[in-house]
């Protein structure tokens, strides 16, 4: 969540007409005439109008949200688009992708950098009037900490803590690491130091007095139940889901942040939100485009096909970053081939990825070579995609006995032909594109799929199925995205100790010696000390592809020249969270 930007109010300087008195020289002095009292003539002007509350804003969302309404649960960048309105936590990133005080006024970080003590703003309430104190946020860790706890959140955010693990295993009644020394302080303390601290101090707080007695295993079916209603502390209060329409969010008027003027970098006016409501309307690309030229939504994402067409309309404002994660191919390494590294390194070298980048996204990306973004400070400059090279694929094919013994064009393994399914997501063009140029480039060496078009929910139930491991029957490949955190670390997808369900890693992808390095990288607070090992690793998971890694489109936004004070911001999630980012800055023109 960002901040507002001071406001500066245009205004537009009087003119003064005045009047001038020419004496003619050598010519007789004229008649007296009879005296006129003189008037300025003062030209009448408006004020410009600066940031002014009111009006709603409607965005385009391309598949439903899968919820549920819980940041300790959900999954999809879909239901964030929402949650992440209406749920704050003590900390927040500011435009420059630093970390900030949020809910928390202020924090202490012991010499030995294992200790934090959170200090938590007076006055914040929850939407329902309720006080807002450090047992919220003591509640909420130990949530995601509960033996029973059905989400994927305790190895990215609670794990570190000194304690976790024995309150996870049920040989602790309390995590030992967390301590509330009085309404509005906490302590976190971590069993050994962790980089990313502050960011994981920084997770959305949940209210303890909605949720006590509904956590654990009852915890799904209590925030997916038809009269769940979201309560945060956040800018935005849930109005409504009209089930795969719309989500609808309007302005908390009784929002604690504005009595502390927060705005851009922590400071402002204290006059934003302004926007009173907010709809993201679910819908897919083309019908959205097809919206926004109607006008009837105000924010859009742009497939790069319709760039130059929607760049043209007069009231698109465009809008151009770096996108913050990559797109990928899944192989599920649960069962064979996709266990061999050398089937997954020839799949790699038969997919023409540039293509990709060149001709269905018209050069706006680049293509990657491993889950550490290109911009990251993290990210190994020695380290260079595979090369398209449909030779070397079958070079490896063939050393790894994948064979055409029939001559039919079709490669066999375990005596069966390589027919696989792939799986690929309804309401994104770029994907749906990329799917038969990634059919062609596989026939070509003797590798067959069957695309499969599956909406969002059907599809990570696919890819993540719940509360349950992923078995080999779950899938053959898919495609899909991932949002990456600004802080490096991606344990939770990468290392087999996260396995799907205790994790994101549904790839079935391990190596003991990775998953040493995702845990020694984040023991270190010195950045170059930490570089050194993600340099490291990055080198590893290029050559053993986990997944295979295929592009990071760049984020192109159009928005409505009404909607005023847009900030976007590269490398940050998918383009809504873009948009909503500087939402205290953001206002409507009616």
């Amino acid at each position: 969540m960002n901040f507002l930007k001071k406001i500066i109010l245009t205004i537009v300087a009087l003119s003064i007409v005045a009047s001038l008195s020419l004496t003619i020289i050598g010519c007789p002095p004229a008649p007296p005439a009879e005296e006129v009292e003189e008037v300025e003539e003062v030209e009448e002007v408006e004020e410009v109008v600066g940031p002014k509350p009111g009006g709603n804003l409607i965005i385009a969302q391309w598949s439903s949200p899968d919820g549920p309404w819980d940041p300790t649960l959900y999954t999809d960048a879909y239901t964030a688009m929402s949650l992440d309105l209406i749920m704050e936590g003590l900390a927040a990133y500011n435009e420059n992708l630093e970390l900030i005080p949020w809910l928390a006024e202020s924090w202490e970080i012991s010499e030995d950098q294992k200790e934090i003590i959170l200090y938590i703003r007076e006055g914040i309430k929850w939407h329902d009037g309720e006080d807002f104190t450090a047992e919220d946020v003591s509640f909420t860790f130990h949530v995601m900490g509960n033996p029973e706890y059905l989400g994927v959140r305790y190895g990215e955010v609670v794990e570190p803590l000194l304690g976790a693990p024995a309150y996870k295993e049920g040989t602790a009644d309390k995590i030992e690491g967390i301590e509330v020394i009085d309404p509005l302080t906490i302590k976190f303390t971590f069993g050994e130091v962790y980089a990313p601290a502050i960011e994981s101090c920084g997770f959305s707080v949940i209210p303890k007095h909605i949720f006590e007695g509904n956590t654990g295993a009852a915890q799904r079916d209590f925030t997916t139940s038809a009269d769940f209603v979201p309560i945060g502390t956040g800018p935005y209060k849930w109005v409504a889901y009209e089930t795969d329409q719309y989500v609808e969010l309007a302005r908390n008027e009784d929002w604690w942040g504005y009595e502390y003027g927060m705005g851009a970098g922590g400071e402002g006016t204290g006059e934003g939100p302004f926007v009173d409501t907010i709809f993201c309307k679910i819908m897919d690309q083309d019908t959205g485009l097809a919206a926004f030229l109607a006008e009837e939504v105000d924010a859009v994402s742009v497939p790069i096909a319709e760039y130059d067409m929607i760049a043209e309309v007069e009231f698109a404002q465009m809008y151009e970053v770096p996108g913050g994660g990559f797109q990928h191919f899944a192989l599920n390494q649960y069962k064979a081939p996709f266990n061999d590294v050398k089937f997954r390194q020839a799949v790699c070298y038969a997919i023409n990825r540039q293509s990709i980048i060149d001709n269905i996204l018209d050069g706006h990306g680049v293509v990657v070579a491993s889950p550490i973004w290109s911009e990251s400070w993290a990210h190994n400059p020695e380290v260079e995609p595979f090369p398209y090279d449909p030779e070397k694929a079958k070079e490896l094919l063939d050393e790894a006995g994948y064979l055409d013994t029939d001559e039919d064009g079709i490669r066999e393994y375990d005596g069966e032909p390589m027919i696989f399914d792939l799986f690929y997501p309804t309401g994104n063009m770029v994907r749906m594109a990329s799917m038969p140029l990634i059919w062609n480039n596989l026939t070509a060496v003797g590798i067959e799929v069957r695309g499969e078009l599956q909406d969002w929910p059907t599809l990570t139930e696919h890819a993540f199925p719940e509360d349950r491991k992923i078995e080999p029957d779950d899938y053959d490949t898919y495609l899909m995205g991932w949002s990456l955190s600004i802080d490096p670390d991606a344990a939770v997808i990468w290392s087999s100790k996260y396995a799907h369900p205790d994790g994101y890693n549904g790839y079935g992808y391990a190596n003991e010696t990775t998953d040493a390095m995702w845990d020694e990288g984040v023991k270190y607070v010195d950045t170059e000390k930490r570089k050194e090992i993600y340099y490291e690793l990055e080198k590893i998971l290029a050559e053993e592809l986990p997944t295979i890694f295929l592009y990071n489109d760049n984020e192109i936004v159009a928005v409505n020249d009404r909607v005023k004070g847009v900030t976007i911001v590269p490398g940050l999630w998918d383009y809504a969270a873009k948009v909503f980012f500087d939402i205290f800055n953001v206002w409507i023109e009616e």
